[in-house]
């Protein structure tokens, strides 16, 4: 069965203000995800947690933990997965990156989720903006920018 997401949250703002919610309370780099039509059977509702960013093949990967539930005919089933998906760089600079998370197809507990393209902005602040302007420098080369990318985690976590 294949579920289409929905767009009901698919941006996230980091450290845009201190008061947000994702940033604050959790101080990692994370997506919502909604599909279907939610308490329905086929949906699904979670979030997916980036722990580290790789590169393979010539593409930038991240790898986390994806975690909700899905509702099935006999009832709502709690999944957590550790996935990867394939992130690219459309826009960077030293205020500014923006990551996207490319459309693919995810198995839930058996089943197939489609998950739609997903969109990250990490805005800078004191300890991210000389990662974020060296990132915009390596937008071409996959294996310096994953390994920015982890130090950005790392500098989202203190």
């Amino acid at each position: 069965m294949k579920m289409r997401s929905s767009v009901r949250v698919l941006t996230l703002c980091l450290a845009v203000v201190m008061g947000s919610v994702a940033w604050a309370a959790e101080r990692q780099l994370s997506v919502a995800i909604s599909t279907g039509t939610p308490g329905q059977a086929g949906s699904f509702a979670g979030t997916f947690i980036v722990a580290s960013f790789s590169s393979q093949d010539g593409q930038v990967l991240a790898t986390g933990l994806m975690n909700g539930v899905l509702q099935t005919a006999a009832g709502p089933v709690t999944s957590a997965n550790s996935v990867s998906v394939s992130v690219t760089t459309d826009q960077a600079s030293c205020q500014l990156l923006r990551l996207q998370i490319a459309p693919q197809d995810l198995s839930v507990v058996g089943q197939t989720v489609h998950l739609d393209q997903r969109v990250l902005e990490v805005a800078a602040q004191p300890s991210t903006g000389n990662i974020l302007c060296s990132a915009a420098g390596a937008q071409n080369d996959p294996q310096a920018l994953a390994t920015l990318l982890n130090q950005l985690l790392g500098a989202l976590a203190k």
